[in-house]
């Protein structure tokens, strides 16, 4: 399979759009314990669609996870997760922002299979923008291997 990289990047030095509204959901930075496992098991679905194997894999040995938190740009506070209303993570985004550059990286965007066409990633990044424009941030990127998921 060709995989074709598709780059973005975008000044936040215009004003920004208000963050759509997304009924039956909460956007909010990641917590601890089980949550965070969850967010691991959410990594599964948002990226590898049907495979259960790789799925149970990223929530039953987190260990990646808590090296990436151990990150030198890793902040909890832009360790972004759209939250169902039943509980569920439906959607995640991880910004890496250097204050040094003033730029940062969405890295990575996920929606979960049941909980797309929804406007959850619009949301998310727009959420995200804010913060880091309050941090003293500049410029965002962004990149995606697929052109479904850059629109």
């Amino acid at each position: 399979m060709d995989l074709k990289e598709y780059k973005h990047h975008c000044s936040l030095d215009d004003p920004l759009p208000d963050v759509p509204a997304t009924p039956g959901y909460t956007i909010r930075a990641l917590g601890n314990g089980l949550e965070l496992l969850e967010r691991c098991y959410a990594m599964g679905p948002g990226f590898y669609k049907d495979d259960v194997n790789a799925t149970r894999a990223k929530r039953d040995h987190p260990g990646w996870y808590r090296s990436l938190q151990s990150a030198r740009l890793y902040r909890c506070d832009l360790d972004l997760i759209v939250v169902a209303s039943h509980g569920n993570i439906a959607a995640f985004c991880s910004i890496w922002f250097d204050d040094v550059t003033r730029t940062a990286c969405f890295e990575p965007v996920a929606i979960v299979p049941a909980h797309q066409r929804r406007g959850l990633a619009r949301a998310i990044m727009i959420e995200g923008m804010h913060r880091i424009k309050h941090m003293g941030c500049k410029v965002v990127f962004v990149s995606g291997s697929s052109a479904v998921a850059n629109a």
